[in-house]
């Protein structure tokens, strides 16, 4: 089990990047720079920011809950009034920030590694984003669908050891366990 995506996180991870990337951003761009956050938020901390459902689609690697919100299909419909408070609907392949990003839910080293994989990677044409993710040894061609991709197994292709991946899925199951205590 893993926790429910942090949707205030979120939020702010995306409203922050549309914010250094000028207010609006290609949709594909966008989920790329989640996505290789929360990557590195894994590889580095062995800890998640979003704790977004992650999956490879033909364009590479997204994190699938982000995507929804953005698509207007999430399945929570008072999550997706609260997206929608800070996030613009699609206009073609575009979003847009409809208010500037406070900072209440990410940590200073979560925002610290958006800054970071934004200042790395904000400048690539979403193609050549794209590309790269495609070259994630945890990506494999859907070939027109989704494939889930497992904190088990991104953590695996991002080579921490056995018991450190067995550590992070416990502490995970943990989580998600209070999560649904809590929520009862």
């Amino acid at each position: 089990m893993i926790p429910r995506l942090k949707k205030e996180r979120a939020i702010e991870l995306t409203t922050w990047i549309l914010q250094w990337g000028g207010g609006s951003m290609d949709i594909m761009k966008l989920l790329k720079l989640i996505y290789i956050t929360e990557r590195r938020a894994l590889e580095r901390y062995g800890w998640p920011v979003t704790f977004d459902s992650l999956a490879s689609l033909d364009r590479g690697p997204v994190p699938s809950k982000i995507y929804d919100l953005i698509k207007g299909t999430y399945p929570d419909p008072a999550d997706q009034r609260l997206w929608n408070e800070w996030i613009g609907p699609r206009d073609g392949n575009q979003v847009c920030l409809l208010q500037p990003p406070k900072l209440n839910h990410l940590s200073e080293s979560q925002l610290e590694l958006a800054r970071e994989v934004f200042e790395e990677f904000g400048d690539e044409r979403t193609f050549v984003l794209s590309e790269l993710t495609h070259a994630f040894p945890e990506w494999i061609d859907p070939k027109g669908s989704s494939l889930p991709i497992s904190y088990k197994e991104l953590l695996s292709k991002l080579g921490k050891p056995q018991e450190e991946i067995q550590a992070i899925l416990d502490e995970l199951d943990e989580e998600a366990r209070l999560e649904e205590l809590f929520q009862s």
